[in-house]
């Protein structure tokens, strides 16, 4: 796992690339409550989110998009949202792209999305992951649900349900 400003720079780097090729046409707005920049998430996630906005909900080379991403804890648990202005999903392709989160065999469309949700599931449990709204023409809004962690923790020795040991610090010489 990593610091939530780590993964928050990941993010901002991948977007700043796009932004290159693309004439600054997406503007990213972060808000971050002081207390969670140092909490730790995995790695890999939030950039696939902001990927899957700049390819499926920014189609067209306009001007005027945004990103927001906003974070705060709550009950000990770690809320990460984030919201584009994008063409959004009708109530069909919601209710698709919410189907596979669940499903095992994944279409290469919603690929990052999905890993990132069974990631957070597998580690953390069913109580976590990422929920979805949208609505056409006005955005869609993800909403990632972790638990408030304060340290880094090694994810392979966390996953639930499986005998996976870690022997990264172990000397095999």
């Amino acid at each position: 796992t990593i610091p939530l400003s780590e993964g928050l720079e990941h993010a901002n780097v991948y977007l700043e690339v796009i932004n290159f090729r693309h004439q600054d046409k997406i503007e990213l707005s972060v808000s971050i409550e002081p207390d969670v920049r140092d909490c730790y998430i995995p790695q890999f996630m939030l950039q696939p989110i902001m990927e899957n906005a700049v390819v499926h909900a920014f189609g067209d080379a306009s001007h005027g998009y945004f990103i927001r991403l906003r974070s705060f804890s709550e009950n000990g648990n770690l809320y990460i949202l984030i919201t584009d202005n994008g063409k959004g999903m009708t109530g069909e392709e919601l209710a698709s792209l919410k189907q596979s989160l669940n499903r095992e065999e994944v279409s290469d469309e919603s690929i990052g999305l999905v890993n990132v949700h069974q990631r957070i599931r597998l580690f953390y449990g069913e109580d976590y992951g990422i929920h979805i709204s949208s609505s056409p023409g006005k955005g869609t809004e993800i909403k990632i649900l972790l638990p408030l962690r304060d340290h880094s923790e090694n994810m392979a020795g966390n996953m639930r349900g499986t005998d996976i040991y870690d022997l990264s610090g172990t000397d095999c010489r």
